[in-house]
């Protein structure tokens, strides 16, 4: 169904734990309750609280959310009726339905849940703006269809970092988004395990958690900008599975302060590959890991480029490392790694890291094959 002008949607979900190294998200379980609908001329609620496009709406219609089963009211109609250049949603309901599309003004009321075995499309060049709290939880499908003329943009209704919760893939959701943009969020993009995600060209900003990431998947093209001296946690969390961050910036974080990229859990082995990451207390820390690997990427001006705490296996090839106090430092006892091929301006680390393998470094900065490419 191709909803053209503003779609209202809402959906009453259950709260979930806290994300770990990051603000805590709306976690949609499902929401029960009687489906009735009352009102003259009033179109039937259908299976799962989703609204119908009936020819005529009631006066006090209420749906019902998650996998209740919806009622008729008194003058119910088939709900085969012609689309309406609006569709609301009662207090508990939102009109989630296969192959639905939102396209245009898109007004995100509430939390919207994006049900298993369901995929729901945004178009290109259209808009979404968020109320408080308001997200997409996504156990089915979310496809994100922007392009480099026309991106998909989401934004609070008003412009403050964590307005709106932002993007949680539960366990079997996935989202493929290309040309997205999201704005004032809580989190940009929670993967939380045993979900995936491929998308490509992407910007956060203005948004308290850039990327939380537990699942595995591929983050290509993405501008993540911090928030400066008001940064109050990292930009990107991967705490389980093996991402891979490409050709990706990561800046304006708060410098001496905060740390921009974290690394938790002792199997965790993401990929972060032609990268830029600047301005922040560490440019990346692993607290641990197993095999992380950080390639062809542009670190400067931070205080630590990397403090490699305890993980082990790591991968440290063809970077530079330019203005930073300490390149590679705080390193634990017994980790394991290696620096190889990189450019370090200054020593390449600190007294700490003596478990670590330095060779064949570069004597000048690479001028190409380092930092994000086009």
């Amino acid at each position: 169904m191709k909803t053209a002008a503003a779609v209202a949607v809402g959906l009453a979900l259950a709260s979930c734990g806290d994300n770990t190294n990051g603000p805590s998200g709306d976690m949609g379980g499902t929401t029960t309750g009687s489906g009735a609908t009352s009102g003259p001329g009033t179109g039937a609620t259908g299976a799962g609280g989703a609204s119908t496009t009936g020819a005529t709406t009631g006066n006090s219609g209420s749906t019902t959310g998650g996998d209740s089963s919806g009622g008729a009211g008194p003058g119910a109609g088939s709900g085969v009726g012609g689309s309406p250049t609006t569709t609301t949603t009662g207090a508990g309901g939102a009109p989630v339905m296969p192959g639905q599309t939102l396209c245009g003004d898109v007004q995100l009321g509430t939390p919207m849940n994006i049900a298993a075995g369901t995929t729901v499309a945004i178009c290109a060049g259209a808009t979404v703006t968020a109320a408080s709290r308001a997200s997409f939880v996504v156990s089915g499908t979310l496809l994100v269809q922007g392009t480099m003329a026309a991106p998909v943009k989401m934004a609070g209704a008003q412009h403050t970092p964590g307005f709106w919760t932002g993007i949680a893939l539960a366990a079997g959701g996935k989202i493929v988004a290309t040309f997205a943009e999201i704005h004032d969020a809580a989190t940009g993009v929670d993967a939380r395990a045993g979900s995936t995600y491929d998308i490509d060209h992407i910007l956060i900003d203005n948004t308290s958690l850039g990327l939380a990431l537990a699942a595995d998947g591929t983050v290509s093209h993405g501008t993540i900008h911090g928030l400066s001296m008001n940064q109050q946690g990292p930009l990107i969390t991967v705490t389980a599975g093996a991402p891979h961050v490409v050709d990706t910036l990561v800046d304006k974080g708060y410098f001496g302060a905060v740390d921009s990229v974290i690394v938790n859990g002792p199997t965790t082995a993401p990929v972060f590959d032609h990268m830029e990451v600047a301005d922040t207390h560490c440019a990346f820390h692993f607290n641990s890991g197993a095999g992380v690997t950080i390639s062809h990427s542009y670190v400067h001006h931070n205080s630590y480029g990397l403090m490699v705490g305890s993980s082990t296996g790591t991968q440290i090839l063809h970077n530079n490392f330019q203005d930073n106090s300490i390149n590679v430092g705080a390193c634990s006892v017994g980790i394991s790694g290696s620096l190889n091929e990189n450019y370090f301006a200054g020593a390449p680390t600190d007294s700490s890291c003596v478990f670590l393998t330095v060779s064949a470094s570069a004597p000048a900065a690479y001028t190409s094959d380092v930092g994000p490419r086009p």
